[in-house]
């Protein structure tokens, strides 16, 4: 498939030639950094033979996860504007248009993915890059009814884009290629290499040439064997070619076109990719050195001191040697005895060869641990010198000796801050690159409903434009648009048109010269600082909007100057872009008031006098008459109250004199009654003493009567009874 518009060389053959010489030359020239990056990627992965068990220090993975987050922690944020900050409305949108719909790209995960990968492949192999791609996905224009069967005149059923996007593919890092050259301003041919199956390459190139291109790559088993042939793919090379402004994809083994186009995205650059970042570039080539490759001795030497320390760590035990005579010493190691005393045979023998000390020699334990000691410093020199060599300081690392002042850390922080913030800096400027490109592909591919949609930016185009405002000038109210408020309505109708930021996208020369395409910072955000430019954006604004608006009701002929100057300040502060249209919007209000108010006869300033003295005058008599009602009406509120408070005075008199009454009355029906119980309670005592008087007086004469007849009965007996009671009868 060739390009119509792409004027065919006249000898094909030679052409082809030509570009696989240049493929050819760069596979021959790059053999040596390939196989140190392979070598490099496999001692990070530390991936061994099984007959090697030596230990290892892979300072090589430490570095690499160290730098990783380091170059690149986020995804960056697209920062659009215009090239000079001055009164530019159809410039402002545009480049908020462009922003939104390159941030929409930016912050999925394949663009994250492809980033990290790239920075993988700098920090290994030493070099990465990307490949950006315009994808339409294209449906029938005209609906599939029952009367064509599926697959009926395909080629002839008109399509339309139903969407589209912008692809970025990451390139491994052996998959891409260009011209050998010194510099890249010197590159005009670039290429990357794609592996499709049969299937796809019929989709690609058509059923004919799809079907007869060989399937020349197989993917190699961990065992170093080949995949079964069914998964077998042919490597095509997709090369692009700035001299002669086309696109080429090749296979080695054809001997034609697999497909010819003419400049197939009309970007700024021409190239689909980004100068690739690469690692220890000098001006003499640009295949890169991997950044191992400058430590990689020291590195040696620390899995050298490491195997050792691991050795004599085996070393560093209690073993010796013992006479065989000396029958039951082995007990004292083997068996951890305590508090037990271990039976030796002849000892009077054994004591006079010099008992234990005699009898066992261990090995020299204090030299090992000595010399242990010494290669664990050995190693932490060779990794000083290897942090020099990298400039990877500690403090990077989070580590920090406490003895070192702040003096000493802070200028380690700033050595390794300028060696880190270059890379920073390239990794940055590649993001970027990225993001122009994107830029370019959706300024110039992207229909007008796709950028709509993307960005979400509300704006007429210029038909409907001229129609409100012919329905406004008629003197009618014009109906406003789905979802929009009036204040959103009267924002619409003074920004520009669609047509006019469409025209702005459209024209690639005026883009980049209106237009500045940057990125923030690719390391992790302050959000603190954010958050204080913020701050510092309100207050700033708002002081001087306050000033500008009492000079304006002054002085009304300030307001324009005033206005220009508040977006002079706006236009200086990156995160006040999206307040601008907002700002201006105000403006313009505050000017047309400023005109109205400009535009009255201004009244005599000594007839303002008068009346200022006059109303003062009127306003000091209303104050007057005003304090002497409320004088008035305070007194009889006065008198009121205290006719109030006599009364309720005597009511309570009248009342406390009642109840001091019967509470009299009470006390005296309650002293009466007392008396006559009192009386009552004496006279029965007075009873009851009586009868008890009596009761006595009848027990004494009762008795008295009992011991008269007794007297008298003894008397009458005439003795006998003294003789009985004599004798105990």
């Amino acid at each position: 498939m060739i390009d119509a518009g792409l004027s065919v060389p006249s000898d094909p053959a030679k052409s082809i030639k030509r570009w696989l010489d240049e493929v050819e030359l760069y596979e021959r020239k790059t053999q040596t950094w390939e196989k140190r990056g392979h070598k490099i990627v496999k001692r990070y992965r530390d991936e061994r033979e099984t007959k090697d068990a030596a230990r290892k220090f892979n300072m090589l993975w430490s570095n690499t996860e160290t730098m990783r987050p380091a170059l690149y922690a986020r995804n960056p944020k697209p920062d659009i504007q215009r090239r000079f900050k001055d009164a530019d409305p159809v410039g402002r949108i545009a480049s908020d248009v462009l922003e939104r719909a390159a941030t929409y790209f930016v912050d999925t995960d394949h663009f994250a993915g492809a980033m990290r990968n790239v920075v993988m492949d700098y920090l290994l192999p030493g070099r990465g890059t990307t490949w950006a791609r315009y994808v339409p996905h294209m449906k029938p224009s005209v609906e599939v009814t029952d009367d064509v069967a599926d697959g009926d005149h395909d080629e002839d059923r008109p399509e339309i884009i139903e969407s589209e996007e912008v692809a970025l593919d990451y390139i491994h890092w052996t998959d891409f290629g260009h011209n050998i050259c010194r510099t890249w301003d010197e590159v005009w041919l670039v290429w990357r290499k794609v592996y499709l199956d049969r299937d796809e390459l019929k989709t690609r190139f058509g059923k004919e040439l799809g079907a007869k291109i060989p399937l020349d790559y197989q993917d190699k088993s961990k065992e170093g064997g080949e995949t079964d042939s069914d998964f077998a793919k042919a490597t095509i090379y997709e090369a692009w070619d700035k001299k002669r402004g086309c696109a080429v994809w090749l296979h080695k083994q054809v001997p034609e076109y697999l497909d010819l186009r003419a400049d197939p995205l009309e970007i700024e650059h021409f190239f689909p990719c980004p100068k690739p970042v690469a690692a220890n570039l000098a001006n003499d080539s640009l295949i890169p050195v991997p950044i191992y490759v400058e430590y990689q001795d020291q590195a040696d030497e620390l899995d050298t001191l490491t195997a050792r320390i691991a050795s004599i760590t085996k070393s560093l035990k209690v073993a010796g040697v013992r006479d065989t005579s000396a029958q039951g010493l082995d007990r004292l190691l083997s068996e951890g005895v305590e508090n037990e005393l271990i039976p030796v045979d002849s000892w009077a023998v054994f004591a006079q060869k010099g008992g234990i000390d005699g009898a066992i020699d261990l090995l020299p334990m204090k030299e090992i641990a000595e010399t242990l000691l010494a290669i664990y410093e050995a190693r932490d020199k060779v990794k000083q010198d290897l942090y020099e060599i990298t400039g990877i300081a500690d403090i990077i690392r989070g580590q920090s000796d406490p003895n070192e002042t702040m003096g000493a850390q802070k200028i380690k922080s700033n050595f390794a801050t300028l060696r880190l913030g270059d890379q920073q800096k390239m990794i940055q400027a590649f993001v970027r690159e990225i993001i122009r490109i994107l830029v370019d592909i959706i300024g110039g591919h992207f229909q007008q409903e796709t950028i709509e949609q993307i960005s979400g930016v509300r704006l007429l185009t210029a038909q409907q434009k001229q129609a409100y405002q012919q329905i406004a000038q008629a003197g009618q109210k014009p109906p406003l648009p789905p979802n929009v408020s009036p204040d959103q309505f009267g924002q619409m109708m003074s920004d520009p048109t669609w047509d006019e930021v469409m025209a702005l996208i459209r024209n690639a020369t005026a883009r980049s010269f209106r237009i500045d395409i940057e990125t923030d910072s690719t390391i992790k955000a302050d959000e603190v600082q954010e958050k204080a430019d913020r701050i510092e954006f309100l207050k700033t604004v708002g002081g001087f909007m306050e000033q500008a608006v009492q000079a304006s009701e002054q002085q009304p002929a300030l307001a324009p100057l005033a206005g220009q100057m508040l977006m002079f300040g706006v236009r200086a502060f990156p995160i006040g872009k999206e307040l601008e249209g907002t700002i201006n919007t105000t403006i313009q209000k505050l000017e047309k008031m400023a005109q109205a108010a400009e535009g009255k006869p201004k009244p005599n300033p000594e007839m303002i006098k008068v009346q200022g003295e006059l109303q003062l005058q009127g306003q000091k008599q209303q104050a007057e008459q005003q304090a002497a009602q409320a004088k008035a009406q305070a007194e009889i509120q006065i008198q009121h109250a205290k006719v109030q408070a006599d009364a309720q005075i005597a009511q309570q008199q009248q009342a406390a004199q009642a109840q001091q009454a019967a509470q009299e009355n009470a006390l005296e029906a309650q002293r009466e009654q007392a008396k006559m119980q009192m009386e009552e309670r004496l006279a029965m005592q007075k009873i009851a003493a009586e009868t008890d008087l009596q009761l006595k007086i009848a027990h004494i004469k009762a008795a008295a009567s009992i011991e008269v007849a007794r007297i008298t009965a003894k008397y009458s007996d005439g003795g006998e009874a003294e003789t009985r009671e004599a004798s105990g009868e």
